[in-house]
């Protein structure tokens, strides 16, 4: 479970026997987001496919700068 708070502080926590927990703030906005197992696997594939892409981005600067080294 996933909390997002913006300069606020939580007054009151609750939790429910269904594991869903309450907060209670002094604040404006409070976002209270469940996450499934189906987004968690999304998430973990995304960052996988981030970090592949830095890697490429990486490896084509590298090899770039190399091409240029040996045409000088």
């Amino acid at each position: 479970m996933i909390i997002r708070q913006k300069k606020e502080q939580i007054v009151n926590h609750v939790k429910l026997k269904g594991g869903l927990e309450i907060f209670i703030t002094n604040g404006i906005s409070c976002e209270v987001q469940s996450l499934t197992q189906s987004d968690l696997d999304l998430q973990f594939f995304t960052l996988r496919l981030y970090r592949l892409f830095v890697i490429f981005i990486f490896l084509f600067n590298l090899f770039n700068s190399l091409q240029l080294h040996k045409v000088n």
